[in-house]
């Protein structure tokens, strides 16, 4: 089983951290890149806000690692991350959607950009993260979910002006 070492301090993570264990998993709460080493085996890393930035990804990133990115930056930089784990034998994929308290108790509704189908740990922790199996969608590469969720939030009403994704920095780079 793979195990999923949730990194970061994004609120939400704590929300999915809270559904992957519900759902039977083996979560590792951790809040920087050092966290995963304490991990051994095939690992799925949930990771937040800011741990791109400067990571030592080269020393923690294992051949067959599956990365699953919730950070709420600008869309453009995903597929760039994706490439850079995919060179260190790494899977990348981005999830996006309304990351909501009640998502740890009834699921979350995810839009996923990469490729999902290429790694069967992805499925099975989006499976978990998800509220019914195979209920998430894949809408793209990289960074196609963060623009999914944003068109998503503003047609809703959400937008810039309610601090929507739209003003949460994943369609504009301010």
């Amino acid at each position: 089983m793979t195990a999923l070492a949730v990194l970061g301090e994004t609120p939400a993570l704590g929300w999915l951290a809270e559904r992957a264990f519900r759902q039977g998993g083996v979560v590792l709460r951790g809040h920087d890149w050092q966290d995963a080493m304490l991990l051994n085996g095939l690992r799925c890393l949930l990771i937040g806000e800011g741990l791109f930035a400067a990571p030592p990804l080269h020393q923690v990133l294992r051949p067959g690692d599956v990365v699953l990115d919730v950070s709420t930056d600008w869309f453009e930089q995903r597929p760039q991350r994706e490439s850079r784990v995919h060179d260190l034998g790494g899977h990348y994929l981005e999830l996006a959607g309304p990351l909501a308290p009640w998502g740890g108790q009834y699921g979350f509704a995810l839009a996923v950009g990469g490729q999902p189908q290429d790694d069967p740990a992805a499925q099975q922790w989006l499976d978990r993260l998800a509220p019914l199996p195979r209920s998430w969608t894949w809408v793209g590469g990289a960074g196609a979910a963060a623009i999914a969720d944003g068109v998503a939030d503003g047609a809703a009403g959400g937008g810039a002006a309610a601090g929507g994704a739209l003003g949460s920095g994943r369609m504009r780079s301010e």
